[in-house]
């Protein structure tokens, strides 16, 4: 009776932590604003983007990712580029 308790708990503790680490990412999320820019500067300052339909790819600056109307919002670059 006791193992079979013990393991619903460590299941459920597992996807409460998961729950919590996804929350995190989408609060660090800066979404863009309209209207979209037109004209961004070169700087390469690199950003990871969130599209709408859950992709991300990474941009050189938020300005550039901004600007295309498919992306939802942008978080500060992991480092390593994502294509999608």
């Amino acid at each position: 009776m006791r193992m079979p308790l013990l393991l619903c708990l460590l299941i459920t503790s597992t996807m409460l932590a998961a729950c919590s680490r996804t929350a995190s990412v989408q609060d660090d999320l800066t979404p863009c604003t309209e209207p979209r820019p037109e004209v961004c500067t070169q700087e390469y300052n690199p950003v990871d983007a969130e599209h709408f339909d859950g992709t991300r790819k990474t941009y050189s600056n938020a300005c550039t990712a901004c600007s295309n109307k498919d992306v939802k919002g942008v978080i500060r670059s992991s480092g390593e580029e994502i294509q999608n």
